[in-house]
């Protein structure tokens, strides 16, 4: 007992006899037990000396009373043991308690001390079992305590069993493990996490009898004040901080309460004081930290995409940094970093993460060269992406001198104006945007090719078109497609030039005809632009006599109806009355006779039903006079 204060002596001097007065005598004093008060489980044994000779039972709860002298109670409670005698009954009340394992903290002090320290105030007293051979017991109290100072460093198992007056010794004793050192170690703060703008969590991996005061630091690592003890805590958290303006420092002093002074110290590690500042084309970071301790190369940045399923992206950067540029990001995503320092001793600190949406401001240049292609379906533009960073494009549209209106918005390079109209002045203009919200400035002017034709007289046709706007170095030159009426190619007309917009031409071969204006850049690589189709049907053309002189001389004799795009013909003559002179479907002639018998001269109506190589069926009339001189 060398070993233990002299006052906690005193106190186990002064403890009542807890053991002294077993056995304990029953009420009449007619039987004794071993034990009538104590934790569950617990066993008691009755004694009725001579009494019970003959039969006896005792009832020990609610059952039946039994022969039975030993009991064990199992629940806590307070209980009336009863023996029933020949002739009497006698009883003892019997207490039962919770068995609770008392509640007891150990500290370790140098010079291989210990301080045992009883914070349960459960029991009456406490036995405490140092595991050296030595053993005190104390009083319950207001956390009651003993110093002991173990002969030689190394492990021992302190037990602390609680009792209670005329208590059983049976309750659940503490089991305690506890290394004895000569000197105490400094502790280690194993992580630093800057929670938010108010908050640092610290992971520490403490000695579990050791006591520890945690000491902060604002903005440098001198000054440390003790802010709370740590004892068997593996985190604590601070709030209140302002780590937006402030970076913190902490370290964490061993203490001895047997010397009660801090005899060391774990080593630094500190929060950051981090920004984010997003500029045109990049994210930069940059963070404020004591460099004492860090170990080189081993700042570790985080980001956190969350387009990309949260995956964290890390770099390691060389040295011992202090800020860093990220480059390599897209626009419009909202990036979170966080900046991971390590320490030589193996701590981190992290620190809070910080989040802002990138952003890129780049001029775009303009479309300036769009061509058009107009059929039975609309008008359809083309044009080149003049940026591989378009990401839509937006189509405006006017009518005439009119101001451009939005028409639609589009993500590929090419748009079809179902409504778009020939005969009506229709221009267009492209303009389109980034990913990164940049806008390009208004695209060239747009006027697709506008293809007009009217018959002129015999076969001709006469042509002219809008000059085609659209491309930023004009029209190479124009070609004129000429279709037939089943919509084969006829022929392409020799290129005109730039500046010519009329062309008349004559084609006496077809009557039906479909012409379109193909227009080719001056910039090599741009697709052609077409003109709308124009259909044109040349009316048959009749040629016709209006006399004849059928006097066989070989000259003139003969009536007939000709002319050109005639499929086949029908041919009535008609005499001055009506009747009918001459007919004929196959373009036979009419020799001025009527069943072989000449007919006088006059002047004789005629009727031409004619079906065109259309199919389109035309009438026409007209005289022809008939002379015999």
């Amino acid at each position: 007992m060398a070993g233990v204060k002299t006052w906690v002596v005193i106190w186990a001097m002064s403890l009542p006899a807890v053991a002294l007065a077993q056995p304990y005598t029953s009420v009449g004093g007619n039987f004794t037990v071993n034990e009538k008060r104590g934790c569950a489980p617990l066993t008691i044994t009755l004694n009725t000396g001579a009494l019970c000779v003959g039969a006896c039972n005792v009832r020990y709860e609610n059952e039946t009373p039994s022969p039975t002298f030993t009991h064990t109670f199992n629940t806590p409670g307070t209980y009336e043991v009863r023996v029933f005698f020949p002739n009497f009954q006698d009883f003892i009340t019997v207490t039962v308690e919770p068995n609770i394992t008392p509640a007891v903290e150990l500290y370790s002090c140098g010079g291989r001390r210990v301080r045992v320290n009883v914070t349960d105030q459960t029991y009456d007293s406490y036995s405490i079992n140092l595991g050296d051979g030595n053993t005190v017991a104390i009083p319950s109290g207001t956390h009651p305590s003993i110093e002991h100072t173990y002969a030689a460093a190394g492990n021992y198992t302190i037990r602390v069993r609680g009792r209670n007056v005329d208590g059983a010794f049976n309750c659940t004793e503490r089991v305690l493990p506890f290394s004895a050192v000569n000197t105490l170690p400094p502790g280690t703060i194993q992580g630093l996490t800057t929670a938010s703008a108010s908050q640092i969590d610290l992971a520490l991996n403490p000695d579990p009898a050791i006591q520890y005061r945690l000491e902060i630091a604002t903005n440098g690592t001198a000054g440390f004040q003790t802010v709370r003890t740590i004892y068997q805590a593996t985190a604590t958290t601070l709030s209140n901080l302002n780590t937006d303006q402030n970076f913190y420092c902490f370290r964490i002093g061993t203490f001895d309460p047997c010397a009660n002074a801090v005899v060391a110290y774990s080593p630094v590690i500190c929060s950051h004081r981090f920004t984010l500042t997003l500029t045109n084309g990049s994210n930069n970071l940059a963070w404020t930290i004591p460099n004492t301790g860090i170990a080189a190369n081993q700042t570790r940045i985080e980001r956190v995409e969350p387009d990309n399923n949260n995956n964290s992206l890390t770099r390691v950067v060389p040295g011992i940094p202090t800020s860093f540029t990220d480059v390599d990001i897209t626009c419009n995503i909202n990036y979170c970093y966080r900046v991971i320092t390590r320490y030589t001793n193996g701590s981190t600190s992290t620190s809070a993460p910080r989040c802002g949406v990138s952003f890129v401001t780049r001029a775009l240049p303009p479309i300036i060269n769009t061509s058009a292609v107009v059929d039975a379906a609309g008008a359809t533009l083309l044009w080149q992406p003049p940026s591989a960073l378009a990401d839509r494009y937006t189509v405006s549209r006017r009518s005439g001198n009119a101001p451009f209106q939005p028409l639609a918005e589009t993500t590929s390079p090419n748009f079809l104006d179902d409504g778009y109209q020939t005969e009506i002045p229709f221009c267009y203009r492209i303009g389109y945007g980034d990913a990164c919200a940049n806008t390009a400035a208004p695209g060239g002017v747009v006027c697709p090719l506008r293809l007009t034709a009217r018959p002129q007289a015999g076969t001709e046709v006469a042509l002219a078109w809008s000059g085609y706007k659209g491309w930023n170095n004009g029209v190479r030159n124009y070609r004129i497609e000429r279709y037939d009426g089943q919509g084969n190619l006829i022929n392409i007309l020799p290129p005109l030039a730039a500046n010519d917009t009329v062309f008349v031409d004559d084609d006496d071969e077809n009557q039906l005809i479909t012409y379109r204006v193909e227009a080719t850049a001056v910039q090599a690589g741009l697709p052609v632009s077409y003109s709308n189709s124009v259909t044109i049907r040349k009316e048959p053309r009749l040629i016709t006599p209006t006399a004849f002189t059928p006097n066989n001389d070989n000259l003139n004799d003969t009536f007939a109806v000709f002319g050109k795009y005639i499929e086949r013909m029908q041919l009535h003559v008609f005499d001055r009355w009506g009747n009918t002179v001459f007919f004929t479907d196959n373009n036979e002639p009419w020799d001025g006779t009527l069943r072989g018998q000449p007919l006088p001269e006059s002047a004789y109506v005629w009727r031409a039903t004619v079906v065109d190589k259309t199919g389109q069926t035309v009438t026409k009339t007209g005289t022809v006079a008939l002379m015999r001189k």
